[in-house]
């Protein structure tokens, strides 16, 4: 009994703030959406049991805080810091001082206090339950996102997508004003909406969650970050399911947001619309996590290698997509009838070029294998063709400077590795451009019309724009 009481002592003078894993900071990591505390298991990779004390905290960034209070002798802690070096993954399984089992997956400990018999880390998942039975016919869902955020002044959103109504709004906390102060300025993501739904058939969950995660994804669109889930809950009468994620991405993007508060609903709507439509089947999740991780980077530079990147594999896909007739609008001739000849044409041009230069004349085989790589590429076309063709096909108005700078950015990259403009300071804004002018086509794409904030928006003195 004096041990349990020792124990629970331990876990109580625990303080967050007192971590060194959260000094950069202090304030946001303190925060806690969600805690539980109970009794149960550390299990190792090899079914070693360790009887432990627990609690887990999901914090306001989204990660899972677990601190265990290990049950048993002082001198078998060697033994254990042996597992704990050669077992990953871990777990904790137990039931919590609300009599609900808790399953805690893949954890990573960050600390060990041997003296107080103390482990602190995090988990990647967990799962709170008061129930074993099967769900019931009727329930309630609630997901808890990160890193979208709604004014005040439009919330919530009630929309209905694929015959589902989810309503968003944002969560609220003690002292919530100065919480999101914190996490902009430290660019920490932060657990700052929910999505619900109501009285659904459980039957159909799994399309509820995969409705819901298209959702987060145009969200990130949205709002220029990851948005993602932090955690699910459903519940009914008698039922409560709770699971928590460890988040993707620990760093926001870029700080304004795409899409204004006001127009969210307008885009999403439209935009499920059209990926569910015209568009289905049209893969953007490559296109768009360039898009996204080009964002968190603080350079022209990286900048720009991503967007560029973006548009690459956005254009190939639309290729792919449309089919045989504008994947063949890359080339001059079709590559069936083309490859055909290619060997034919290729000796011919190397035979030209033997009559004009003596230099020729003595080519290794890689060497001319190499050329005649470079000779079948001619029938390409040019990246500013394929680039216009895009914007017609989308109907997307650009301006004759927003494509040759497009396209100048793009050949510094590819061809000197950097912009190369530092000296006239015109890379930043060059980059922006590029960026504005990616974001514009990715919009079309989607089937969206209404406002939205250009990136370079503070450039062109136009903030609210449609495409």
């Amino acid at each position: 009994m004096a041990k349990k009481e020792k124990s629970e002592s331990n876990l109580e003078n625990i303080s967050l703030s007192q971590r060194p894993d959260y000094q950069i900071s202090k304030f946001l990591s303190c925060q806690k959406s969600n805690s539980t505390r109970g009794k149960g298991f550390l299990k190792c990779k090899h079914d070693t049991k360790w009887e432990c004390n627990f609690e887990i905290s999901q914090l306001l960034n989204g990660r899972l805080f677990i601190i265990l209070s290990i049950q048993t002798e002082i001198f078998l802690w060697d033994k254990l810091e042996h597992n704990l070096s050669n077992c990953y993954p871990f777990s904790v399984e137990g039931i919590d001082f609300q009599n609900q089992k808790v399953h805690i997956d893949n954890i990573n400990f960050t600390n060990a206090y041997p003296l107080d018999m103390m482990l602190v880390g995090y988990g990647q998942t967990a799962q709170i339950s008061n129930s074993l039975l099967p769900l019931p016919e009727m329930i309630d869902i609630e997901y808890n996102i990160i890193n979208f955020r709604l004014n005040q002044m439009v919330t919530p959103i009630k929309i209905v997508l694929n015959g589902f109504s989810f309503e968003i709004n944002n969560l609220s906390y003690i002292d919530g004003s100065r919480t999101k102060e914190h996490s902009i300025a430290y660019r920490h993501p932060i657990v700052s909406a929910n999505i619900e739904g109501r009285d659904i058939s459980s039957n159909e969950l799994n399309k509820i969650q995969s409705n819901v995660e298209t959702i987060c994804w145009l969200l990130s669109i949205a709002c220029r970050k990851h948005v993602f889930i932090a955690s699910r809950t459903i519940s009914s009468n008698k039922l409560v399911i709770k699971n928590y994620f460890e988040p993707t991405f620990t760093q926001i993007g870029h700080i304004r947001d795409l899409i204004p508060n006001g127009s969210v609903r307008e885009f999403l709507s439209a935009s499920f619309e059209r990926i569910n439509g015209e568009f289905r089947g049209l893969n953007l999740g490559i296109t768009v996590d360039h898009y996204l991780q080009a964002l968190i980077l603080r350079s022209a530079w990286a900048l720009s290698v991503g967007i560029i990147t973006a548009m690459e594999a956005l254009k190939s896909e639309l290729w792919k997509f449309r089919g045989e007739k504008d994947e063949q609008f890359q080339y001059w001739i079709a590559p069936i009838e083309y490859d055909q000849q290619k060997e034919e044409i290729s000796e011919e041009i190397i035979k030209v070029l033997v009559n004009h230069f003596s230099k020729f004349k003595t080519l290794g085989k890689e060497e001319k294998l190499a050329i005649k790589t470079q000779i079948n590429n001619i029938n390409y076309r040019s990246y500013r063709t394929q680039l216009k063709r895009i914007f017609d096909l989308l109907q997307i108005s650009y301006t004759k400077v927003e494509l040759n700078n497009f396209i100048k950015v793009r050949n510094l990259i590819i061809h000197y590795g950097d912009l190369e403009n530092q000296r006239d300071n015109l890379d930043w804004k060059n980059a922006k451009m590029a960026i504005a002018l990616f974001e514009k086509t990715l919009l079309a794409v989607l089937g969206y019309k209404g406002k939205y904030e250009p990136y370079n928006y503070d450039d062109s003195n136009s903030i609210d724009q449609t495409i």
